[in-house]
């Protein structure tokens, strides 16, 4: 078959359009290109393609509502918008079997989202992440992992992180409390020397930040302070796959023998 085109000029067009598409028929989430002498033989192919072009923060609505019949209360939880977090999160838990910086599939979307949601945590989560420019994914990580240890119904770690999310500190004294120490490095940067760092989604980082945050939880958590951070505090987050949990069979074994 020949093409004729009046405005041969304008040829050319017909290779660029693609990324308009949206602009011309507006309206859809998803939109998929065939060229005119494509042949479907099967609308499975379709589905497929479709289920290709959704990305994994969309799949998270999805994957809470239709399989475990939970309504996200924040917008962050909504959009799917801890994943880098949840995925560190899951590889300081289980570093073996979560060991890619990544997610590869819907199903390993699916695990992970059903290890935090079993515990609890990722609904505690939820109703903790009420200003979501607040929560970067490192405080992602170090509240999924705290709550998993202290419990999600701990109200003294739950009024930690809302303080926390507000910024709130007393810098008046030479020690300071976990909240202070957070609050402050992640306005300046602190020991870090750079705010951006703080905020930073790289591994590497994560490792030594979620750490820092971990160790001021804890801190808090037993009602102490101090001017810096203590020996071997950048293992915090790589030993807390050994804890267990606070009220686990562990923790209960050895609080009767103290």
């Amino acid at each position: 078959m020949k093409l004729i085109f009046k405005e041969r000029e304008n040829w050319y067009k017909l290779l660029t359009e693609r990324p308009f598409i949206k602009d011309y028929f507006p309206g859809y989430q998803k939109y998929i290109w065939l060229d005119a002498d494509t042949e479907v033989f099967d609308a499975e192919g379709i589905k497929n393609l479709a289920e290709a072009t959704e990305k994994n923060q969309q799949k998270v609505f999805g994957i809470l509502t239709g399989f475990y019949d939970y309504s996200p209360k924040s917008e962050k939880l909504s959009k799917g918008q801890i994943l880098s977090g949840m995925n560190k999160a899951c590889h300081f838990m289980k570093p073996t079997e979560w060991n890619q910086s990544g997610l590869k599939n819907t199903e390993a979307l699916r695990d992970q989202l059903s290890f935090w949601m079993i515990k609890g945590c990722l609904q505690a989560l939820d109703e903790l992440m009420t200003k979501k420019d607040k929560w970067c994914q490192p405080f992602v990580t170090a509240c999924l992992m705290s709550l998993y240890y202290y419990g999600p119904n701990n109200q003294k770690l739950r009024e930690m992180w809302r303080l926390i999310e507000k910024g709130v500190g007393n810098t008046f004294s030479d020690d300071w409390d976990g909240v202070t120490h957070i609050t402050e490095t992640w306005k300046t940067g602190g020991m870090f020397k750079d705010a951006s760092i703080c905020k930073d989604t790289r591994w590497d980082n994560m490792d030594r930040t979620v750490s820092y945050l971990l160790y001021w939880i804890d801190k808090y958590m037993n009602d102490e302070t101090g001017s810096k951070v203590g020996r071997d505090w950048d293992k915090v987050a790589k030993d807390y796959k050994n804890r267990g949990t606070l009220n686990g069979p562990l923790n209960f074994a050895l609080s009767i023998t103290e």
